[in-house]
């Protein structure tokens, strides 16, 4: 889709869906033309897009992707990542706006690059007086890692080379051992959480990844991808750039799922998931929610999905036409309100063992679990050969949720084993003490 993108160090075979999969890493917003047709019944904007494209010249003269927003005070605040036709020219803007749809660019954009390194995905929380930034960076051969700045108005940035990159690929075997795109981070229970994109070194990938951290600079990864493509047709070549927020005391994803089309063409569609915990995700059924059809500025496909929770839920996404007949992306967006846009999953309808949290944790964390019906209720520790470390619960409890601490003050660092058994319901899953 970019001819202008080259992977120098990858395999001929692999060059083609390698600059595939990197292009979807470098957008994605997603939602489509007229009518987004899904249980979530978004209505696009009739006078899309909102957002386009700079000037023959400036730095984002041939697309703006991955907007970030949030409202402060009275006023919009964007950033978002400009392009202008080379790899090493990408760089972050900013805009503002009085009502989220109609933008004014700050005139002295990019706000932010890296000395001719490309950058994206920006992710802006404000917290007190303080804006932080986490980004992703582009180095050589597309080896992407996620950077960290702070301000204190949202233009002029800091990026602290002591702590820079804040989270770096894994080994060449793990799910993330080539290359990271950041999709998400949310503050939440005095934590930070972080959803991320991950390749493998023979070009395959697509799979979401999570990381938490108390400050913000350092990261632990979870381990293994905690959302990965299934076998639909629509994203079976990957899962990409989730975009999360947390809301009635659940995590909402909106992703890009990938798909190669019968002409050689790849298209991309949105999905929905959700999630207890952040960790364990349930997919809609009724995905995709949305995938690119018709003709216009976002014919060719619809993606880097951002969502607003202001007073009604707003998506954001970027567009993109026929390159060849002058379509650049753009960036357009899409209501609704909240009681159809995002459907709570009944809490007591099922059994359900949560991830303790936190995770990993030293020494205390917390294990939650739902009970559908009054049960006798078992809830042991063990470790990996299996030996009983502790019983937790041991009693009759009622419908409802349940939560326990557990102090590991005694045990060695390793991997353990905690299980909920409740009457005949049994489910089991790993922590890990780490010290």
């Amino acid at each position: 889709r970019t001819s202008y993108f080259k992977i120098l160090l990858v395999k001929p075979a692999l060059e083609d869906k390698m600059k595939r999969l990197i292009f979807l890493g470098l957008a994605i917003i997603f939602i489509f033309p007229t009518f987004i047709y899904s249980q979530e019944n978004f209505q696009k904007y009739e006078s899309n897009p909102i957002f386009s494209y700079g000037s023959s010249g400036s730095f984002d003269d041939e697309g703006v992707k991955a907007p970030h927003i949030i409202k402060d005070d009275s006023t919009y605040k964007m950033w978002y990542q400009g392009n202008n036709g080379t790899f090493s020219g990408n760089g972050l803007g900013y805009a503002t706006s009085e009502d989220g749809i109609n933008w004014t660019k700050y005139e002295s954009n990019p706000i932010l690059n890296a000395g001719g390194l490309n950058l994206s995905t920006p992710r802006v929380i404000k917290q007190d007086s303080t804006y932080k930034m986490w980004f992703t960076k582009f180095g050589s051969n597309f080896v992407g890692s996620i950077g960290f700045a702070t301000s204190g108005d949202g233009i002029s940035w800091e990026i602290g080379n002591d702590n820079n990159p804040v989270l770096t690929i894994g080994n060449p075997q793990d799910f993330d051992g080539f290359s990271i795109w950041l999709g998400s981070v949310v503050y939440l229970d005095s934590s930070y959480h972080m959803w991320y994109e991950g390749f493998q070194p023979d070009g395959t990938g697509g799979n979401i990844g999570y990381a938490s951290s108390k400050d913000g600079i350092n990261w632990t990864k979870y381990g293994n991808p905690v959302m990965i493509p299934d076998t639909s047709f629509w994203e079976h070549d990957g899962n990409s750039m989730p975009y999360v927020i947390y809301y009635e005391d659940q995590f909402h994803m909106w992703y890009t799922g990938m798909k190669d089309g019968s002409d050689g063409h790849y298209f991309d569609g949105i999905g929905h998931a959700s999630s207890e915990d952040g960790i364990d995700w349930v997919k809609s059924s009724e995905n995709p929610l949305f995938i690119p059809t018709g003709s216009g500025w976002d014919a060719y496909s619809v993606q880097y999905p951002f969502v607003l929770f202001d007073e009604e839920l707003k998506l954001y996404w970027d567009g993109e036409g026929n390159r060849n007949a002058g379509f650049h992306n753009q960036i357009g967006i899409a209501f609704e309100t909240p009681p159809t846009a995002i459907k709570k999953r009944n809490p007591v309808s099922t059994f359900f063992l949560k991830q303790n949290y936190p995770n990993p944790f030293n020494p205390n964390t917390k294990i939650n679990y739902i009970l559908k019906t009054p049960v006798n209720v078992q809830l042991k520790i063990f470790d990996l050969l299996g030996k009983e470390i502790t019983t937790l619960v041991n009693k009759t409890q009622n419908v409802g949720e349940h939560s326990i601490s557990f102090d590991a003050s005694g045990l060695a660092s390793g991997i353990y084993i905690y299980k909920l058994k409740a009457g005949s319901f049994v489910q089991s899953r790993k922590m890990i003490l780490l010290r």
